[in-house]
């Protein structure tokens, strides 16, 4: 079952929620979501960002070259971070350590 106190506190709490997950569409990002629309919560102050396996066949090779290629690596979290938090110009972003101005080009 899904804590959904503890997914209401988070998206009150948090700018960004990633979840990462080693399963398929219809996992536990899913079951966030639900909750998130049982609880009548909206992503106003958060964004979820779910990371799962591609629906498609992941390639034989090591656990961290499956990773890759399925796009749940480190790299790819880092990617979907920073893909967040790009801002268009004159609106705030996050940068290490905390918001600031986006200058316009």
């Amino acid at each position: 079952p899904v804590d959904d106190e503890l997914i209401r506190r988070h998206v009150r709490e948090h700018a960004l929620l990633l979840i990462v997950e080693e399963g398929a569409m219809g996992g536990f990002s899913t079951q966030v979501f639900h909750s998130l629309h049982r609880q009548g919560l909206e992503l106003a102050k958060s964004s979820l960002v779910p990371l799962q396996l591609p629906d498609r066949f992941v390639h034989h090779g090591s656990q961290k070259e499956q990773a890759a290629d399925a796009g749940i690596d480190a790299a790819a979290i880092a990617q979907a971070i920073m893909r967040r938090y790009q801002a268009p110009a004159g609106t705030q972003e996050w940068r290490p350590g905390g918001m600031g101005r986006v200058a316009a080009e």
